[in-house]
Parts: structure tokens; C-alpha cells; sequence
């Protein structure tokens, strides 16, 4: 949420709270790790953090009080590299009002959950990721900062949108795109075909509805790095409720799709039928059966730059599932349109990384989010299930401390021959070493949040 109003802001300041107490329990405090985590990761998102605790907590339970004093010890040590530090620029991802106010006027979820998807998949990937707003989108030397926009199922375009995201296309900007993208005007009614149909390389012709799908790869390219010809990937999920219908609203449609001058990179197949019969009383995915010649998946060049267009939600897919098939397709396709990150932290863990720069240093902080709880529940519905819950499938476990994460390397590239790096926490120094185009920081080891600076000699 952080990240989301600072990219939105346009440079005004941004002041996120982190509770001091644990979910509704204003009168218990939470842990003392997640005080502290809360405050780092609003800074490392680029927001000046405060901690909101109410009087019934502070006469009670001061138990944590000292977390919070820490907390903003650290951050006190970071002042110099927190004055006048931008965000460093890759990739930028749309959140459009106007997307969720009329297309997903009935159901907003079925809009944000692509953006979510898109988002969290490049949050792993450990790259530089921003927000733009509807705004934005009318401003073309604001969009050239970005290597590449995500435009995840932004059904709602305006033409001056429209034109502004095909001319940074065209001047050598990278574009992914899914489902209903530009398929309506700004105030959501249908266009007779997407607006941006020549960056696409695609007309469109309706759309193939169905409880799932699936997507097969019909030919090698970096889009579909990892897969073989041949292979197959579901589209679609269970629906929690379970009372109007067995699989989730729409999520596998696509649309149908007539090539022009893209690039057919998969396929849609449709199931023999519309319902598994495998598991939990129809809920899963059925058999796929029928080869429908449809493209799903399309790579276009657009005068000096690149699109890959989605034909279902990719990002909705994986913000459901989270599994490591959409994280490849999104991946690639990022890598394919937008070229190498100017850096990235690599390394085993869940992490978190924000990235900033100063006239002559970059400044990148790193988030362990790797702890010791990590108890998931979700429900299979509420009816019709093979077993009866016997318990609560709603969760939320306090994180009492962090696993440390060893060796961790940060990638600098662009930027020429780094002077040295250390940590802007405790002055440590550390190791820098070439890789082809590439400069390697080594991080030994991350217990909860590290700074680390790197000195450009610029």
C-alpha cells in the first residue's frame, strides 16, 4: 500500500502507520519483530512511517515499546540516504480508477486481482516495480522513465490513453497486456475492437467463455522460456462460495483472438467438459480435450518496441494460485519486452527490495520476510464439500522473528564500475566483483533489514 501511494503521489509525501497492536486487539500489542518489519517496510517502499497506537494499548501493554524505539534508530541512521533518493525505474504497473469503477463496477475484485497478480510476481522476482495511475497514462515523458508498462486486464482506456501508450511503444517502450485490455472506452463502453489492436498485433473477436482452459505452448521463444511444445497450463480455479457456480467468475475466458501481425506463442484448449470429476465433487479441473487454434499468448513488434499480449488473466491467475507457472509467464515476458533490470537482489528467501538513487549512489533496501510463521488456510467452500470444516479456515499468526538469509547478491548494471559498496546500517563493507556486463555485490547475510549502498564514482 506503501509503494502503491508513493508511486501515485507524484513526489508528495507519504505517511504510512504500522499498528502497534495485533489485528482488531488494540488493547495487546503485537510482536516486537512485527513493529519493527512494519516500520522498515514502509521506508524501504519510500514512505516516512509512524506507528498508531491507541491509549487503551499504552496504558496496558507496553511490552513492545521498545521496538518501536529501535526501529526508528535505524532509521535515524539512514537520514543522508533517504533526502532527495527516486525510486530507481523498470517496470510500471497501471492501477486505474476508471478499470475498476466501470468495468469492475459489479465486482471490482475481477479487475485488482490482475494488478495484484502482476504485482506480487514481480515483488519476487527482486526487480524495481512502480505504480501509475490513470493520470499518468496521458503523460508521454512521464512514461518514458519505465523500461516497460503492465497494463493487466485495464479494459478502460481513453483514446488520448490510448494513443499516449502506443506512441511509447512505438518509440522503443516494452508493453504486457491481458484479456479485455483497451477494449472499452475510458467510461466503459465496448469498443468494436481494442483500441490498441496494432501494438497487439491482434483483432478482436469476442470472447471464449468457459469454467477453465488451458494454455499450450506451441512453439520455443523467450516468452515461454521453461516450456516445452506440447505442455499444457490450467486456467481457471474453484469458486469459495460454491453457491451460483463451481469454478471462479470468468477466470477462464479468453478472448478470441484474429492475428495479424503478432506472433502465435500458445494456444487455447478447452476441457472435455466443464467440470473436473477428480476431486472434491466437481471442483477441479477437467481433462483438456479440444484444440480450438486460438492464440493466447502473442508477441508483436511495434516500431522500436515490443508487446506480449495475454488473450485470459495471467495476473488473476496467479494472484489466486501462486504457482510457479503464471511466475514464468510473467516473468519472461517482463524480461522479453523491458530487457535486464538496471539491478537485482538474487538469492534463497522471501524478500522484499526497494530501490533508490542519489545524484552519484544507489541506495537498496532489502526485507527479510522469511519467518517463522507462515500457517495458511483457505477454504474449499461452503457447501457440497466431500468432508465437513471442523475448523476455522480464517488465520492471522503474529511473525515472532526472522530466518536469517545467507549469501545474497545484488546485480548493478548500467551504471559503469561501482567505487564500493557497504551497509548503511553498520558501515559494513562489502565485496564487489565483475560479471560480464555486470557488476555483483555479495550480501554475506540478511537477519531482518539491510541498507546497501553502492558508491557509482560517477
Amino acid at each position: 500500500m506503501t509503494r502503491l501511494n508513493v508511486s501515485l503521489s507524484d513526489g508528495l509525501p507519504v505517511w504510512p502507520s504500522r499498528n502497534y497492536f495485533h489485528v482488531v486487539h488494540t488493547t495487546m500489542a503485537t510482536t516486537s519483530h512485527a513493529i519493527r518489519s512494519g516500520v522498515f517496510e514502509a521506508t524501504l517502499a519510500g514512505g516516512s512511517p509512524w506507528v498508531l497506537i491507541f491509549s487503551s494499548a499504552y496504558v496496558l501493554d507496553r511490552r513492545c515499546l521498545s521496538a518501536i524505539g529501535e526501529a526508528y534508530s535505524a532509521v535515524r541512521r539512514l537520514g543522508e540516504y533517504l533526502v532527495d533518493a527516486k525510486p530507481v525505474d523498470y517496470v510500471a504497473i497501471l492501477v486505474s480508477n476508471q478499470c475498476r469503477d466501470f468495468h469492475g463496477k459489479e465486482r471490482p475484485s475481477l479487475y485488482m486481482d490482475c494488478v495484484r497478480g502482476f504485482y506480487y510476481a514481480l515483488r519476487d522476482l527482486h526487480v524495481p516495480v512502480a505504480f501509475i495511475g490513470d493520470h499518468h497514462l496521458g503523460r508521454p515523458e512521464f512514461l518514458k522513465r519505465f523500461r516497460s508498462l503492465v497494463l493487466a486486464n485495464a479494459a478502460c482506456l481513453g483514446d488520448e490513453q490510448v494513443n499516449a501508450v502506443r506512441e511509447y511503444v512505438k518509440d522503443g517502450g516494452g508493453l504486457i497486456a491481458t484479456y479485455l485490455t483497451s477494449a472499452c472506452y475510458g467510461e466503459g463502453e465496448m469498443r468494436d475492437d481494442f483500441g490498441l489492436r496494432d501494438v497487439f498485433g491482434v483483432r478482436y473477436s469476442g470472447i471464449e467463455r468457459g469454467p477453465w482452459s488451458y494454455i499450450k505452448v506451441t512453439r520455443e521463444h523467450p516468452v515461454v522460456k521453461g516450456f516445452g511444445v506440447g505442455d499444457l497450463i490450467a486456467c481457471g480455479d474453484i469458486d469459495f462460495e460454491f453457491r451460483e457456480r463451481a469454478s471462479a467468475m470468468a477466470l477462464g475466458d479468453n478472448v478470441r483472438l484474429n492475428l495479424v501481425s503478432g506472433g502465435r506463442m500458445a494456444e487455447l484448449v478447452k476441457p472435455v467438459e466443464a467440470y473436473g470429476s477428480e476431486y472434491t465433487c466437481g471442483k477441479s479441473a477437467p481433462i483438456p480435450y479440444h484444440e480450438t487454434g486460438l492464440p493466447t499468448i502473442v508477441v508483436n513488434d511495434y516500431g522500436e518496441g515490443r508487446s506480449v499480449y495475454f488473450s485470459g488473466q495471467i495476473g488473476r491467475l496467479y494472484w489466486r494460485l501462486g504457482h510457479p507457472y503464471y511466475h514464468t509467464l510473467i516473468a519472461n515476458a517482463v524480461e522479453y519486452v523491458a530487457g535486464d533490470p538496471p539491478l537485482r537482489v538474487k538469492g534463497l528467501g522471501e524478500y522484499d527490495v526497494g530501490a533508490f538513487r542519489q545524484e552519484d549512489r544507489l541506495i537498496v533496501h532489502v526485507l527479510n520476510h522469511t519467518s517463522n510463521q507462515k500457517v495458511l488456510s483457505r477454504p474449499m467452500g461452503t457447501s457440497l464439500f466431500s468432508s465437513p470444516g471442523y475448523s476455522s479456515s480464517d488465520t492471522c499468526h503474529a511473525v515472532k522473528y526472522s530466518v536469517p538469509l545467507h549469501d545474497l547478491t545484488l546485480e548493478v548494471g548500467g551504471y559503469g564500475k561501482p567505487e564500493k559498496a557497504y551497509s548503511a546500517l553498520t558501515d559494513e563493507e562489502f565485496s564487489i566483483r565483475a560479471d560480464k556486463d555486470k557488476y555483483v555485490v555479495r550480501i554475506p547475510k540478511l537477519i531482518d533489514y539491510e541498507v546497501i549502498v553502492v558508491e557509482l564514482g560517477i
